[in-house]
């Protein structure tokens, strides 16, 4: 039996590239992956004319990487510290403003963001509740402060709301604008100087490019004078407690960044973190444990390429020329 499993583990890649589709569903599972694999990478090639030469083949490619990256770099020039939240970093900064919104306020402070951590089922929740911060003993303390806090009724009504706006997106996916339902709610100041506080931390303590959820929650924790913050030191009430939840957090965050350090190549660790920014923690997290990690980044990449290439850049350029010629029509006035 183990010579019939080697036999096939080891037939050459051109005959799995040859096998009909037809047969796929008939294939061994580990042959159906490679073969999967294969059509992929097919999919990814770009063909080149055989007539060109060598050299003209060589010059062609050089020109299509060189548009590619300019193109990158022209869209990450736009960027702000929002585009380098996690998926789920993201639904936390979003989330915070429709609670916000449920108790009639149009500014959002830190303790609407350490509760909507318990709004949307991630991840990070199951070492909070070990430490008593959970969405019932945030809600106490807020109640204090509030009027009205989500109950069972508007958290389903909440459930439906999100529903209603995904297939409303699936409809209209050019046209509808992502807008919460009110859009005068402001983040506070306090909250702006944690998101850059975060976004300081994951660049220069842990190394990283990527907002995600362990280093908005540690930010939220060492920002003392926040309500986030003393609403999480009055749920622990230890601090020795304090302190093991934070390195608790550091490990989980130092998972992710080995794996990425270890599997992913130096050229492609900045498409590993692009990635993860698409990603939920969970989804990301089941890349690392099925061994996926370094095929999704790969695939990601050059779909991310293709993309790039038939952005025509210099319409982009054009176009925001004429935005900041029409957004700066009075002319400037320079005293004599």
């Amino acid at each position: 039996m183990n010579k019939i499993i080697n036999f096939f583990k080891n037939i050459p890649s051109f005959i799995i590239e040859n096998i009909p589709s037809e047969l796929s569903p008939f294939l061994p599972k580990f042959l159906q992956k490679k073969k999967r694999f294969k059509d992929e990478d097919k999919f990814f090639v770009t063909p080149l004319d055989p007539t060109k030469t060598k050299e003209e083949k060589i010059k062609i490619e050089k020109r299509r990487r060189h548009q590619a990256y300019m193109a990158l770099e022209y869209k990450l020039s736009m960027t702000t510290y929002y585009d380098f939240f996690s998926k789920d970093t993201f639904k936390i900064s979003k989330f915070s403003k429709y609670l916000a919104q449920i108790v009639n306020k149009k500014i959002v402070t830190s303790d609407f963001l350490l509760l909507s951590f318990f709004y949307t089922n991630l991840d990070i929740c199951q070492p909070l509740k070990k430490y008593q911060i959970t969405k019932e003993t945030i809600g106490k303390l807020m109640s204090k402060i509030y009027v009205k806090i989500p109950t069972k009724t508007s958290e389903k009504n909440l459930f439906y709301f999100e529903r209603f706006l995904k297939n409303l997106i699936s409809f209209f996916p050019i046209n509808f604008q992502k807008q919460l339902p009110d859009p005068t709610i402001k983040y506070s100041l306090e909250v702006h100087k944690i998101f850059e506080k975060a976004a300081q931390n994951a660049l220069v303590r842990f190394k990283t490019p990527v907002i995600s959820t362990e280093i908005l929650f540690i930010t939220l924790m060492e920002e003392k004078k926040t309500k986030a913050a003393k609403f999480i030191e009055k749920c622990i009430g230890d601090e020795t407690n304090w302190y093991i939840l934070r390195y608790i957090l550091i490990k989980r965050l130092y998972k992710y960044e080995s794996c990425i350090r270890r599997e992913i190549s130096k050229n492609q660790q900045y498409f590993a973190y692009l990635l993860k920014t698409q990603l939920s923690d969970i989804e990301f997290e089941r890349l690392i444990d099925n061994n996926y990690l370094q095929f999704g980044v790969t695939r990601f990449r050059n779909r991310l390429i293709q993309q790039a290439v038939k952005t025509d850049i210099y319409d982009l350029i054009e176009e925001d020329i004429y935005n900041s010629i029409r957004a700066n029509r009075n002319e400037r006035k320079y005293s004599s």
